[in-house]
């Protein structure tokens, strides 16, 4: 039925299946003995009226403290885990001084569970990257009163306290190779991933990757990355396919467990056309699950790379520099179980020493949440219906809802720690220097 019903499955429903809501992303072609996948109930359009009341509601507006300026909750943050080298390792003062800013039980224990220092340290960076952005948009002096949990896909969020201007505030962290990285939205769902290349992993630089994972990829993203003249480039192109079927998965809150293999990556397109053509769906559908054909020469849809001039969120916190590693963001666009999804935003940026880093941004409404906790979090649903009421009534307030893809920020570790301990923290360092 989907040939003949082009558009984003969010919004439609299969007429043989009872219930009128549209089909959730998460749900659609999900194992179950039903015929019919199960059904969100409708929600009525937003009114005009109600639009105006929300605008006035919600203020976007993060205010300033000694973690920063004011702010609109909209972070990008990267921190250089291979570069941080704590005296003594995990057993050192430093590093047990920044464990223990985590609550005791599963979060510490969870730094602690890999035998790779390396690990322990990119974890550790990244619950602390998460407390930070939490009490950045609480104004909060320091993690304690922070509640922090995660979904059963394993999706971090702050339960309590909620930001009150911010009505949908939620965050994603990511590490892979040298960097450890967070993204968060006051209005949209997100995900990030961080991918490295494959030297910085120890692995070798062959082509091995493609027969292990050719039951996920594509026959467009097969071709896409054997256009790539080197094996350097070829994995290049590989980390943000698969970076971004990750940061895909991640927004919804389900992880690789939303199906890896139902998501395809066309890379800088422009702009997205709302179907694929019929004869590339039943070759992909057909040959999708079989060897790749890396000989085939088949002609890819292409677009013009897509230069963003990315919004530098101004951070006057001590030690906190901007990254000029990602100035350009670079774009792509997702199908989910071969629909073109508009609906989600991609953003893609080069990191130093040849990682990829991918952040989706996504309407709330396909949050994956199986115990509710996270979706009770998510206070607002219509985002883009007060958007185009707000661009209709040409509001000021229509910029600050816009979906928007900041840059990267290089923060030290010394800025994961709250100002108020600073000083003690230092004190733990045999070797103080600007970037921690």
């Amino acid at each position: 039925l989907k040939l003949f019903f082009p558009g984003p499955l969010h919004y439609w429903s299969p007429p043989s299946c009872a219930g009128s809501g549209p089909v959730q992303m998460g749900q659609v072609f999900s194992a179950s003995d039903s015929p019919c996948p199960p059904l969100q109930g409708r929600r009525p359009r937003p009114t005009p009226e109600w639009c105006h009341d929300e605008l006035r509601r919600w203020t976007l507006s993060v205010p300033a403290s000694a973690w920063g300026e004011e702010s609109d909750g909209r972070w990008r943050w990267a921190v250089d885990a291979t570069a941080w080298k704590p005296f003594g390792g995990a057993r050192g003062e430093e590093f047990q001084f920044l464990l223990h800013l985590l609550p005791e039980g599963p979060e510490r224990e969870g730094v602690l569970r890999s035998p790779n220092f390396l690990d322990h340290k990119r974890a550790l960076i990244g619950r602390l990257l998460a407390r930070r952005a939490c009490a950045r948009v609480l104004a909060a002096a320091d993690f304690d009163t922070l509640n922090l949990c995660r979904t059963k896909g394993g999706k971090p969020f702050l339960q309590s306290p909620l930001p009150p201007g911010l009505p949908n505030f939620n965050f994603n962290v990511s590490h892979d190779g040298r960097w450890v990285v967070l993204a968060s939205d006051p209005l949209h769902l997100v995900g990030a991933d961080v991918s490295a290349p494959q030297r910085a992993r120890g692995d070798p630089e062959d082509g091995k990757y493609l027969e292990d994972l050719r039951d996920l990829l594509f026959i467009s993203e097969v071709d896409a990355i054997s256009e790539a003249s080197t094996t350097r480039g070829q994995y290049s192109v590989f980390q943000r396919i698969w970076s971004a079927k990750e940061a895909l998965t991640k927004a919804v809150g389900q992880g690789l467990d939303f199906g890896i293999d139902r998501i395809e990556v066309e890379l800088d397109r422009c702009t997205p056309s709302s179907s694929q053509p019929v004869l590339e769906w039943f070759r992909d559908l057909l040959f999708r699950s079989d060897k790749p054909r890396l000989e085939d020469d088949a002609s890819r849809r292409t677009g013009a790379l897509l230069d963003v001039e990315g919004y530098r969120a101004q951070e006057d916190a001590p030690e906190v520099a901007q990254t000029s590693a990602a100035s350009r963001i670079r774009t792509a666009t997702l199908f989910v179980d071969m629909w073109c999804r508009t609906d989600f935003v991609l953003a893609q940026y080069s990191l130093p020493d040849d990682h990829w880093a991918s952040v989706v941004l996504g309407p709330v409404e396909e949050a994956v949440d199986a115990n509710g906790e996270f979706a009770a979090t998510l206070r607002l649903h219509g985002v883009d219906e007060i958007l185009r009421e707000a661009k209709r009534l040409k509001s000021s307030q229509s910029a600050a809802w816009t979906r928007r893809q900041p840059v990267f920020q290089e923060l030290p570790v010394s800025a994961l720690v709250p100002q108020g301990l600073k000083q003690a923290y230092l004190a733990t360092r045999s070797d103080i220097d600007e970037w921690g």
